[in-house]
């Protein structure tokens, strides 16, 4: 089982959040992330931010979070859950007492800990979900808060999830803020611990420099993908299968003990009716290693794909790695 998916929240605008989400209410993107950069905030009732997942009976996710107002009580200050399409099936909520609750099908558990407002925490929640063998552990900067076993998670007759989310779509009240940052979910029951999600951009010319760009040649192709936050103002493209750009990347912002994975992200359309798929390339130890086919749609998206392992090596990823790879995309059909 694996990682999934990561989110920085640091290079995308707010008008981008549903290039990269399925849908959203009133999130933004701002500043004061975690360590200077930006994440997510929602301010209002019932602002929320989701991703599809596949089908899937255990899940756990983490991220940092904060609180900057005061909660107005259990029914209106989601923090996080795990859905079926829109049902709950086990959530993390904030209550005005500061302390956190978590729903689970039909129950519910408070935390006798608390939370102080201004002050980030790393929050991590798995869950079984099933109808009598589920299970959920909420750990908060690495520390378990709350945990169950041998419970109903379920509020739907399927013993799966198939959304995350962050906030709202229900309940009544003033909602407090929150921001959000350094997000991870994997599809399994593994804990991570407290981690960075660091956003790396192209930082020089790669091996191949394939595409066209918008300024009508193939010379320094990364300058027009290396924007701090996505813009379409430049960019590259081809219609030309077998063509290959790829980007030497800048380097992590500090130096992890772990390196959990690599998740390449790219925002692509295409501008014509044909079918087209296109497929991320990291090239490593002078080897192109390819993902699978992903369809391009009309509208901008950003098309991820998740490494675990550094496939030169086929072991865990190490800053030297990060460092000398390089990583872009392929016209595949």
């Amino acid at each position: 089982m694996a990682l999934i998916f990561v989110d920085s929240f640091d290079h995308y605008p707010t008008a981008d959040l549903s290039e990269k989400w399925g849908g959203l209410a009133s999130h933004t993107i701002t500043t004061g992330g975690r360590f200077g950069t930006s994440s997510t905030r929602r301010t209002i009732n019932l602002a929320n931010l989701w991703r599809t997942l596949p089908n899937l009976p255990t899940i756990t996710c983490g991220f940092a979070w904060k609180w900057t107002s005061a909660a107005a009580g259990a029914t209106s200050n989601s923090i996080a859950s795990f859905r079926e399409a829109t049902t709950i099936q086990v959530e993390v909520r904030a209550l005005s007492s500061g302390q956190l609750r978590v729903s689970a099908g039909p129950n519910t558990y408070d935390s006798t800990q608390i939370t102080l407002p201004d002050t980030w925490y790393f929050i991590e929640l798995t869950a079984v979900i099933h109808a009598s063998a589920g299970s959920f552990e909420l750990r908060v900067n690495g520390e378990t808060w709350l945990s169950q076993t041998g419970i109903d998670t379920t509020n739907t007759a399927n013993n799966y999830a198939t959304r995350f989310y962050f906030g709202n779509t229900g309940g009544s009240g003033t909602a407090g803020t929150m921001d959000y940052d350094d997000l991870y979910i994997r599809d399994d029951g593994t804990f991570l611990g407290d981690c960075r999600v660091a956003y790396l951009a192209p930082n020089g010319n790669g091996n191949h420099s394939d595409f066209t760009g918008s300024d009508a040649d193939s010379t320094d192709n990364y300058l027009l993908v290396d924007e701090a936050s996505n813009s379409e103002a430049d960019y590259v493209e081809s219609s030309t299968v077998g063509h290959i750009d790829t980007y030497a990347m800048g380097s992590l912002p500090s130096t992890p003990s772990t390196i959990h994975g690599v998740q390449q992200v790219v925002n692509a359309r295409k501008t014509d009716a044909s079918v087209v798929n296109m497929r991320h390339v990291i090239r490593q130890g002078g080897t192109n290693y390819e993902g699978s086919d992903v369809a391009v749609g009309d509208s901008s998206a950003f098309l991820t794909r998740v490494l675990e392992t550094d496939p030169d090596t086929a072991a865990a990823w190490t800053g030297s790695g990060i460092d000398s790879m390089e990583s872009g995309q392929k016209v595949q059909s």
